[in-house]
């Protein structure tokens, strides 16, 4: 004859004999949650743009420059909101700071990565993508400092700062989500550039830009005035020696 559990020997009973039933349930209900906590709460930008500085940039920057760009972007995503997200990174170029060491990889990795089409650098950061290893990541470079108001509405506190539009990369071509949001980065890109003047534009091309700085070429540059001085001193004098004789 079977005999009858009750109470506590019966919840001990099953416990006995269900215990890890009962947990493995209890696990897989908390990662259902956790997942649909994620996707309900999960931001879906339509640009992703990542800020590389030596000085780096407020809050209040960083949301200003956000509200900037915008005003420039398209929903993508087609959820009825544009949204921007600004990743602000900074640290000093240093070959033995540690801190800058992280940034670098950092870059190196979203570069490799190809998840974020657009970015904001100095000139110290601008550099490193210059380079021979990064020369084909780089599509296009604006100078924020010929686009009128740009700086003054968004607070920056530093010169020469660039607006730099990643390239399609070759392994990208035919994703969609991918050439979305490249096509949405040029747009923005496009229209900033299009708030520069003619002038400007014809003055400081893109391709320029895009060179790797050559510190020879700017010291022989600001030596050709003093030499263009001498050579017209040198001409006058023989112009002069030339002309005296036939004045008397």
């Amino acid at each position: 004859m079977t005999k009858q559990l009750k109470g506590k020997e019966r919840l001990a009973n099953f416990w006995y004999y269900y215990k890890w039933w009962v947990v493995a349930g209890i696990f897989i209900l908390l990662i259902a949650a956790i997942t649909i906590y994620e996707a309900v709460t999960t931001v879906d930008y339509d640009l992703y743009v990542s800020c590389y500085t030596e000085k780096g940039l407020s809050e209040e920057s960083a949301s200003r420059l956000e509200e900037e760009l915008k005003k420039y972007t398209s929903d993508i995503n087609g959820d009825g909101e544009v949204l921007v997200s600004v990743s602000n990174l900074a640290a000093v170029k240093s070959e033995t700071d540690t801190e800058y060491a992280i940034v670098q990889t950092r870059l190196s990795s979203e570069l490799a990565a190809g998840d974020v089409e657009m970015f904001i650098m100095d000139e110290t950061y601008l550099d490193s993508m210059r380079n021979e290893t990064n020369s084909d990541t780089v599509e296009a470079v604006i100078d924020l400092n010929d686009v009128p108001g740009f700086k003054d509405d968004v607070g920056y506190i530093q010169d020469n700062l660039y607006l730099v539009l990643k390239a399609l990369y070759e392994r990208e071509e035919g994703d969609s989500a991918i050439e979305a949001q490249h096509e949405s980065a040029s747009q923005v890109f496009d229209a900033v550039r299009s708030l520069i003047s003619e002038d400007v534009l014809s003055e400081k091309t893109t391709e320029a830009l895009m060179e790797p700085l050559d510190e020879n070429s700017s010291s022989e540059s600001a030596e050709e005035p003093e030499a263009t001085a001498e050579a017209a001193t040198e001409a006058e004098n023989v112009d002069a020696s030339a002309v005296s004789p036939t004045a008397a």
